[in-house]
């Protein structure tokens, strides 16, 4: 059982899977933190729960990095959500992340 999400999502396929932008190689592939909803800030990253897997090029359109004009923030927003979701299935489907409610 993996306990670092960051090793654990190295070699995983892209999330992202952003076109013109992906590798579709998963061994270009990481885990992308989002700082959305004033989790972490400049410098600081997010807890690895909030990410997903993606290759390097999907993660510097998601970060800025990367300039262009085929996506609005408000779409690369909508994919980091969609992705961060689908990982987050797929942790909770294969029992690598396990919710306990407390009392």
């Amino acid at each position: 059982m993996p306990r670092d999400l960051r090793q654990f999502a190295k070699g995983q396929e892209c999330y992202f899977r952003l076109p013109e932008f992906c590798r579709f190689d998963p061994l270009y592939t990481v885990l992308c933190h989002f700082r959305i909803g004033g989790i972490a800030g400049t410098g600081d990253k997010a807890p690895d729960l909030c990410g997903a897997p993606g290759c390097d090029r999907c993660h510097d359109v998601i970060d800025g990095r990367i300039k262009q004009s085929i996506y609005t923030p408000i779409q690369l927003r909508a994919e980091s959500h969609r992705a961060q979701n689908q990982w987050l299935e797929f942790l909770w489907k294969n029992e690598i992340v396990i919710v306990v409610l407390a009392a």
